[in-house]
């Protein structure tokens, strides 16, 4: 994937700038949805805080060697969104995962217990 259009408020041109530094910046590296339920919260290590359950990690730029993706660029930046409480990952029209919770009926075991007691009382709602 390609990041298109990135807005940041007052940040957006120094966003930008950082995207627009070479070719390959502005290509995904790397992602992933976190799953850890032991990481609820940020703990200052990207190594740890990429995998926050309820969380989605994005890297503009390249990868890591060992998981060499072909895109080369000097950027590697790891970043971090939690979505529990506020958030939504759609794949192909399909709802997946709303506020950290995983809600496709294939999904559910992905969740810890208290989480997949919240999807099967939300898709029991549907």
């Amino acid at each position: 994937g390609k990041i298109v259009t990135a807005k940041a408020g007052a940040q957006t041109k120094a966003l930008n700038q950082i995207l627009d530094s070479d070719e390959g910046a502005r290509y995904i590296g790397e992602w992933s949805i976190g799953t850890n339920p032991n990481i609820r919260k940020p703990m200052r290590n990207i190594l740890f805080d990429e995998k926050i359950f309820g969380s989605i990690h994005l890297t503009p730029g390249r990868a890591y060697e060992e998981c060499d993706n072909g895109n080369r660029s000097a950027v590697h930046w790891d970043l971090v969104k939690i979505l529990v409480g506020d958030g939504e990952i759609w794949f192909d029209n399909k709802l997946i995962q709303k506020d950290g919770v995983f809600v496709h009926k294939n999904l559910l075991d992905l969740n810890p217990p208290k989480e997949r007691k919240v999807a099967e009382r939300f898709l029991a709602g549907r």
